[in-house]
């Protein structure tokens, strides 16, 4: 078993193994066009530079993060990449996280061997743009709505807004993943497997408040589109370019691919979203007993 000191120890080895990969010739490759353009708006004074987004496709999260560590750490290649280093660390350990709350820990040990040696993930740990950051709080986002739906805790419940809320502000991908969640919800509630304490108003609500503290950036990011669609560099994706794209990206032979997504959703489905602790399972046991009686 990997379980006790022994687990500790591959999880802290693993970690560091991330650590070193993601440092290892850090300032080594050229700053490219669109690490420049980063740069160039970090140099920027802060109203400018938030202007400057609101021009851009992306939301203003990372620049944000970006402008205050030049402020603090220069304006090297180094420096420039070192965010998206950390943020790829503790992506590595939330995978870790995530998955020992849904599967167990050697399987979560594995899934973070995975995620420290990605060559995907190495190389956006490397790069001074915002994908580092869309998945360490995707992950946490995911994280935090497993400890939703198991337990009706503030923490839990602020945490799943406050992660969800930073991934909107992130990247427009975000609103996906919060897509996904509410289409794996709405499953939950057609199999009649919502927790009491999560039915349809509740959860109704806290997608709400997500919207409601977006709802700042939404005009600009409409403006945003607008300019997109009437002029990008990128031509308009058909529905078969779409799929080509996320086959590429996922890397699994396609069968795979869609065999390890209907996994994912029975596990989580039969998994620890339904899970009971052991004082409400013994509550359960005495009901029945008396009904019985």
């Amino acid at each position: 078993m990997l379980g006790g000191q022994r687990g500790r120890w591959l999880f802290l080895s693993l970690l560091l193994i991330a650590i070193a990969l993601r440092l290892f010739d850090l300032a080594a490759r050229e700053v490219w066009l669109d690490e420049a353009f980063s740069w160039n708006q970090a140099t920027l004074g802060f109203t400018e530079m938030l202007a400057s987004v609101a021009r851009d496709v992306h939301p203003p999260l990372y620049q944000l993060i970006l402008w205050g560590n030049t402020r603090f750490f220069g304006e090297s290649a180094f420096a420039l990449r070192l965010p998206s280093v950390v943020f790829s660390v503790l992506a590595v350990a939330l995978t870790y996280r995530l998955t020992a709350t849904l599967s167990s820990k050697p399987a979560a040990l594995l899934a973070m061997a995975f995620a420290a040696l990605s060559t995907f993930q190495l190389w956006y740990a490397q790069e001074a743009r915002m994908y580092s950051l869309l998945a360490m709080l995707t992950l946490g986002s995911m994280l935090m709505l497993v400890r939703v739906l198991q337990r009706p805790r503030g923490k839990n419940l602020a945490g799943y807004a406050l992660l969800s809320l930073l991934l909107l502000y992130t990247h427009v991908y975000g609103a996906f993943v919060l897509l996904a969640q509410n289409a794996f919800y709405l499953l939950l509630w057609g199999w009649r497997q919502t927790p009491e304490h999560m039915r349809w108003p509740r959860w109704f609500g806290l997608q709400l408040l997500i919207a409601l503290g977006f709802l700042p950036w939404l005009v600009i990011l409409l403006q945003q589109i607008s300019a997109v669609q009437n002029s990008f560099w990128i031509p308009k994706p058909d529905t078969l370019t779409v799929l080509k794209t996320l086959l590429t990206y996922q890397s699994l032979p396609p069968l795979l691919f869609f065999s390890t997504i209907a996994l994912v959703v029975l596990a989580l489905w039969k998994g620890p979203v339904n899970a009971t602790t052991s004082d409400e399972h013994t509550a359960r046991k005495q009901n029945n007993a008396l009904l019985i009686c």
